[in-house]
């Protein structure tokens, strides 16, 4: 039973559970982008430090990074499937919004396969979920100002 459009009271013990399970998926998404991030530049550094200039690119491809590319964008798609459990938005705007989630998601999905046609197609797609929604926002926002 919805109360105030949520599937659940917050106090009870589902809703606290979906709740914290989305904020952590979405607080260890932030987490693994600020890793990667890191991961990006602490190679550079230790090697430029250690062994100059000529060791920088040799550095950068000892990382494994296939998972940790994959995994901010596969908990950012997955807690915003979760949070959609909460907000119970209506079929239209739950649609739009699984769009955005599935891009993420199946963006994770491209960084964990290895290069070929489907890893090709399967990035076009997510291309594609990007450019639709982004403007499906650009035809509301231009409604918006008539």
């Amino acid at each position: 039973m919805a109360v105030d459009g949520l599937p659940w009271r917050p106090a009870t013990l589902p809703g606290l559970i979906l709740r914290s399970s989305v904020a952590t998926l979405a607080l260890m998404a932030i987490a693994c982008s600020v890793v990667l991030l890191l991961m990006d530049v602490a190679p550079w550094a230790v090697a430029l430090l250690r062994d100059g200039a000529w060791a920088l690119p040799h550095a950068a491809s000892l990382i494994v990074r296939a998972p940790i590319t994959a995994a901010p964008l596969l908990m950012a798609g997955a807690s915003y499937v979760a949070l959609q459990l909460i907000l119970r938005p209506r079929p239209v705007a739950l649609l739009k919004r699984l769009m955005v989630a599935s891009a993420f998601i199946l963006w994770g999905i491209d960084q964990l396969m290895p290069p070929g046609p489907l890893s090709t197609a399967v990035g076009d797609l997510v291309i594609s979920l990007f450019v639709f929604d982004l403007a499906l926002i650009i035809v509301a926002q231009l409604r918006e100002t008539r």
